[in-house]
């Protein structure tokens, strides 16, 4: 998974120029089944039968930030 983040971001940073556009309404589906396999473990029946749905969202800076 890290190897994935790392290639989207060596893309990004390659080609500053172009338009950033964002992702479709269903994310970066390669990146969302390495996911699900990571977190659930790639020999699990269900990862295996494809019958996990993963879902991938909009953050921006501080969005995860606690503020009281």
């Amino acid at each position: 998974m890290i190897s994935v983040i790392i290639d989207v971001w060596l893309v990004n940073v390659s080609f500053r120029s172009r338009v950033k556009e964002y992702l479709p309404i269903v994310g970066l589906a390669d990146f969302n089944k390495l996911r699900a396999k990571l977190i659930f473990g790639a020999d699990r029946p269900a990862i295996q039968g494809e019958r996990v749905a993963t879902v991938q969202c909009l953050c921006s800076l501080g969005s995860h930030e606690g503020r009281g």
